[in-house]
């Protein structure tokens, strides 16, 4: 016997719910890992495995395995015994291995019962760059505008020290300079 219903999740993305005939609560079963940089690793997210029964369970969990590098998991719940309104967790975290969106799925065993979860996520670049076009107004030949600047930002959380190439533009006209070669960005 399943039962579905629908809760909000602590991040605020909408999941089902659903409870086995062993007592065992399933919830969420399915997660949005939003935008995260790609080499980064998000804010784990949880399935939680809740005993609503009167008397402790010491179900078997078998699975909860993401295939693929992107959704990597751990558990506490191998060998548990559950008492009364305790609980067990499978958490998972988003680490994008390239740019775009990603999804995955994988299934879990509580005794004979599967489950299904269901994840996605985005990889984005780590980098942010600000001003990606320009309008320098009406400059007298011969003389120079003032200078604009592309700031790039580390939007990831950790240290990169990333190969910089071009930037230079063709001809006389734009001529650039920049300090990012051979840095190391921090986060932010």
């Amino acid at each position: 016997m399943f039962r579905f219903s629908f809760v909000m999740w602590s991040f605020g993305f909408l999941t089902a719910t659903s409870v086995c005939a062993s007592s065992i609560q399933v919830t969420p079963v399915s997660f949005d890992f939003g935008n995260v940089a790609v080499g980064d690793t998000s804010l784990p997210q949880e399935v939680i495995f809740t005993n609503l029964g009167d008397v402790p369970v010491s179900p078997n969990f078998a699975g909860g395995a993401v295939p693929g590098n992107n959704f990597p998991g751990s558990q506490n719940c191998a060998g548990a015994t559950l008492a009364p309104g305790a609980s067990c967790q499978f958490a998972y975290r988003f680490t994008p291995q390239a740019l775009g969106p990603v999804s995955g799925s994988t299934s879990a065993a509580v005794d004979a019962e599967t489950y299904g979860f269901n994840f996605k996520g985005n990889g984005i670049s780590p980098f942010l760059a600000t001003a990606t076009s320009f309008d320098f107004g009406n400059v007298a030949v011969g003389s120079e505008s003032a200078p604009q600047v592309v700031k790039i930002t580390n939007v990831s959380n950790a240290n990169l020290s990333p190969n910089f190439a071009g930037g230079a533009v063709p001809g006389g006209n734009f001529p650039g300079s920049q300090n990012c070669a051979g840095k190391t960005f921090s986060p932010g």
